[in-house]
This record gives C-alpha cells, structure tokens and sequence, in this order.
C-alpha cells in the first residue's frame, strides 16, 4: 500500500514535470516560429521600401519629361497606379509586422525566467494600501510583488479589477464562477495570443477621466442651436468666397467676415472645443484595443457562465460593441484632420467643422457614454481572467480550490508562488476546528515568516478565485489579517510599537465580528520586553480563542505556547529544525511538530566575531 502511495506520488510530480516543460515549449516553438516570420517581413518591408523609392522617382521624372515626350507622362501616371497598390501593401505589412513584435515582447517576458524583471505589465505600486489589513505585509504590490507576478492587464480597468479580487475576497459563488472562466481561457491559448497581441499594440489610457465619457445634454442642446448660425455663416462665407473669385474687389470683405465669423464662434466654445479634443485624442490607439477586444468576445465561442456574461454585456440594443466604437472612431479620424494646415485655412475656416465634430462627439456620449463605461468593466474582467489564466497554464501543477461551507483551511505541498520551482520547499498545513491558535517556533532563518507567507498568498488567492501554488486546497470563506511588517511613522510620530499595537487593535476588533477571521502573526509585541511580551501575547491568543477565530503566530519565544492547561486542546506547536554539520548550519524549511529546541543566534554571531558562551561574557 504504502509503496503504491509512493509510485503515485513520483507518477504526479512526472506528470507536473511534463506539463510545466509544456508550457515552456509552447513558448519557445512560437518564439522560434515567430523569428522566421519576422526575417521574412522584414526583408519584404526592405524591398518595398526600395520598391517605392523607385517608384517615387519615376514619377517626378514622369511629370518632369511629360513636356518633351507624353509617353513619359503616360509612365509616370502608371508608376503613380501602381504606387498607390505598394502603399497599401506596405501598410499591411506593417501592421503585421506590428503584431509580430508584439508577440515577441509577450514571449520574451513569458520566457524570462525571473518575474521581477518583467517591464510589459504594471508592477501595481498605485494600489499599495499600507493600512489594509493583509496587502503589505503579503508583498500583493509594487516591486517583485504577487501582482506583478500575475498581472497580464493592459488597461488601468484590468489591473483596477485584478487588484480588487486580491484586496476583497469574493464570494463562493463568485469564486466558482471565475475558476470556471479561468479554466477555459487557460485552454483558449489562441485567443489569449490575439488579446496580447491588441494589448500590447493599443497600450494607453483609452479609459480617462469616467466624468469625460457621461453625455451633457444641456451642451449638446447649445451645439444643436448654434448649428443653425452655423449654416447661415458658412452659406454666406461659401457666397464670399464665390464673388471674391468673379471681382477681386470682394477679397477685403471676404477675409473680414471670415474672422469676424471665426473668433465670434469660438469666443464662445473654444475652452470646450479644446478640452474635448485634447481628452478624445488621447483614446485613439486605446480604442483599436478596445474594438479588437470586443471583436474577439464577440466572436468567440465560451461555456462558462461568467464569460458568456461579458460576451452579452459588449451589446447595447442589439447593435453590437464594434459597431459602436467604430462610429467614434470615425469621428476621431476626422477631427485628426485638425492638425492639418491646410485644412485648417481651407475647411474648418468656412464650415466650423471643429463645432460640427463637438457635436457629434457630445451626441455619441449621450447615447453610449454609459455603456462605454461598462463595457470597459467588462473588458477589465476578460484581462483579470486572462491574468489569472495565464499562471494557470504556466504553472499546471497549480490546482484550482474546493470551496468549503464550513471552516476549512487545507493546503497540499504548498508553496510560496514567488520562490522559483528549483529551491522552493513545500510544506502542507490543514485547520478544520474554530477557535485554535497555532504556535509556530523556530530560529532565525528557518522559514517561519516565508512559511506565514505561504498560507496567505494562497488564501488571498483562492478567495480572488485564483490558482494557487499547491497539489491540492480546500477552504472556506473567512478574513484574513496579518500584523507581520510594522513600520514606526516619523510624519505621524508613532514608534514601531505603537504602530504595531494599533495594528493589533484592528485585529481584536476584527475578531470580536461575526465572521470567520483568520490571523497571521509574526513575532507579536516584538518592540517590548519578554515579560510584557508574553503576557500579551497570550492574552491575544485567549482573545482569538474565545472568539471561535483562528491564528498562526510564529515566534522565537515558546513560553508563547504555554497557555493554561483549559485550553491544550486550543494550541497547536509546530516549529522549522535547524541542522548543523560540522559548526556549518543548514536548512530544511519542512514543517514539524512540536516546539522547537535548537537556536542559532550564538552560531551566527560567531560568524561575526561575538562570542558569548558564560564564561566570556564578562
């Protein structure tokens, strides 16, 4: 039997082992399929490029020997046919060649093989909360953090909603609705690659200002009336005009009402006209992901419930999402025509068209500046899924929650997902019972913190429906809390040990609520003396107790764990061994048992030059 158990477990890891060399092979065969694409572009691009240059002065030399010989001329009006075709296939080409190096930007980040040196995606350093309850003592945000680790976002929606789910554990309803989701989109490695691909390409701030999108019916209502002087002045500059050009003695009046007529129309609306187009200029490459998105959604084909969800959300009246976005862009193509001189003196002087554009922009707002919004939501949930996809598939080795109805924390061979595969060490850990305290012991070094560390990186993401770094994982809804990394404030005038009781005020508060709350506690009251230190701490854990909640506290001090005999069956130790060899001191990082017996303070500051065995202390 216990051999079977033991075939099992080697056919497991081998099985992981394959997966995880799968993921990595898929990579390289695209970054090796994606190299030869990439010469054969480019040496087309280089052609096309001598081709039009050719062209061009074939051209000019066309027009050019057009006066001594028409057969030229018949030449040069061929070359500018065929011009025109290489201009369009060289555009097609780049645009290809666009996509293609986006594609590489992606493989070389997947295929890097250290996490904090990704630079493609947001590191979420501007949603660190320092007074949240877990976020900074998990490292959730900011450099070589968890977020950094799983973000694939490329809008500020994707990674607001992807920071949500980690900061506000979701509901078990929710978290089987996003595990599903995530499960299909780690098998949907072609759309995952097209959506990269539009993420990288359309990168920006296409979201804005959420006030910018809301319609103005009151300013809209003033476009519509100011429409119609708009017509009058633009018939009788058109007239102007037309009697300039049949009596050179209308030129004078003709400049004049062009001026009176222009700086009096846009006394009025030009702060507004300038405050819209400088927003709307901002989103175009935003919006062509935006559009590329929604076609993808559209057109694909999901099972989960929440996918097809967000699929339904990207219509409006049955007029679908691409349609929409593609109206606006049709305007923002014309109002890039604003840059242009020429159309600046020749069209926009005569028919106002920056009031005629403003119009229609502030008319698109009205109508599906709400809907606009949503459907950046929804598309900040696509990115979050795919984020959470993308470790799954890296990582198949990874599982996917139960969720429990009654408390239950139980992890299998569980990890910390920021330590690399080759020196992470795991360890399993199970609490079915409310109202016990976990004393957890050990020296310096041995892995107490990275071990807290552990347990609630992978609660934080399995409560935001996430993958999480171990075989197997059972758990129930609770609160997580932490105090592990207390900082004094010089600004507010507080000391590390105020800081750290305040913090543990929130937590006796927390746990006096109705919900199930779960801490993790390091080393707690460090900044005071032994006696305090103890008699405090084991007034927490007798708060924590009573209260039916549940803690891990690691601590160097196992006096900790001596509560009074009523509450033996409440305290469980358990402590990470120090082995030394030889006066060399070493390892294991595997969980134990019991308290710990063994220290390693005296053999560290030997390492210095301290020595403080009895007799050379004094």
């Amino acid at each position: 039997m216990i051999l079977g158990l033991i075939l099992l477990k080697q056919l497991i890891h081998y099985f992981c082992c394959y997966m995880l060399q799968k993921a990595e092979r898929y990579y390289q065969q695209e970054f090796i399929s994606l190299s030869k694409k990439l010469e054969k572009y480019n040496s087309i691009s280089s052609r096309i490029g001598i081709t039009r240059l050719v062209l061009f002065i074939s051209i000019i030399s066309g027009i050019w020997l057009f006066f001594y010989n028409t057969l030229w001329g018949i030449i040069g009006l061929f070359g500018a046919v065929i011009f025109v075709f290489v201009v369009v296939f060289d555009s097609k080409i780049k645009r290809r060649l666009e996509k293609l190096n986006a594609w590489r930007s992606i493989l070389e980040d997947e295929l890097n093989d250290d996490p904090t040196k990704r630079t493609l995606y947001d590191n979420g350093q501007s949603y660190l909360d320092k007074n949240h309850e877990y976020a900074n003592d998990m490292d959730l945000f900011g450099k070589s953090s968890v977020f950094q680790f799983i973000n694939r976002c490329y809008s500020k929606s994707g990674c607001a909603v992807l920071s949500s789910w980690l900061l506000n554990p979701a509901s078990p309803e929710d978290i089987i609705e996003r595990q599903a989701a995530i499960a299909e989109l780690s098998r949907k490695q072609l759309f995952r690659k097209e959506m990269g691909i539009s993420g990288v390409i359309g990168r920006g701030d296409f979201a804005g200002n959420e006030s910018h999108w809301i319609g103005n019916a009151p300013m809209l209502k003033k476009l519509g009336k100011l429409k119609l002087l708009l017509l009058f002045f633009s018939g009788v500059n058109v007239t102007l005009l037309f009697l300039s050009i049949v009596n050179a003695t209308m030129v004078l009046p003709c400049i004049g009402f062009l001026t009176f007529s222009y700086f009096y129309i846009y006394s009025f609306q030009w702060h507004k006209i300038k405050y819209s187009y400088h927003n709307i200029s901002k989103t175009d490459r935003g919006l062509r992901y935006f559009r590329s998105v929604i076609e993808l959604i559209e057109k694909e084909s999901f099972d989960s419930q929440m996918l097809l969800r967000i699929q339904a959300e990207l219509k409006l009246n049955h007029e679908t999402g691409i349609g929409t976005i593609k109206s606006l862009q049709n305007i923002i193509q014309w109002t890039d025509l604003r840059l242009n001189f020429f159309y600046q003196i020749f069209v926009n002087a005569f028919f106002y068209t920056d009031i005629w554009l403003l119009f229609r922009i502030e008319k698109w707002k009205l109508l599906h500046g709400k809907q606009f919004l949503s459907w950046q939501k929804s598309i900040g949930q696509i990115e979050a899924l795919q984020s959470l996809a993308v470790i799954y598939f890296n990582h198949p080795d990874w599982c996917l929650p139960a969720m429990s109805k009654n408390f239950h924390i139980k992890l299998e061979n569980a990890g910390h997902p920021l330590i690399p595969d080759s020196t992470r060490v795991n360890n399993s850990y199970e609490a079915s019972q409310t109202g016990v305290v976990d004393v957890l012991t050990g020296s310096n070094m041995s892995g107490k913190s990275t071990f807290l560390r552990t347990l609630g990186v992978n609660i934080i993401l399995a409560l935001a429906g996430a993958p999480v770094c171990a075989d197997k994982m059972l758990i129930s809804s609770l609160k997580l809390m932490t105090c592990m990394r207390v900082q004094d404030d010089l600004h507010d005038r507080t000391s590390t040990f105020y800081a750290e009781i305040k913090r543990l005020k929130r937590i006796m508060i927390e746990n006096e609520k109705e919900s199930q709350s779960f801490f993790l506690l390091d080393e707690p009251l460090r900044g005071t003396n032994s006696n305090d230190k103890r008699a405090g701490s084991l007034a927490i854990m007798k708060n924590i107790i009573m209260q039916k909640s549940n803690a891990v506290i690691a601590t160097h001090d196992v006096a900790i764990a001596d509560l009074p005999q009523q509450f033996d069956e409440n305290i469980r130790k358990f402590y990470f061994d120090i082995k030394v060899n030889n006066g060399l001191m070493y390892f294991d990082f595997k969980l134990q048992k019991g308290l710990c017996k063994s220290s390693n303070a005296a053999l560290l500051l030997n390492e210095i030059g301290v020595d403080i065995s009895s007799e050379n202390v004094f």
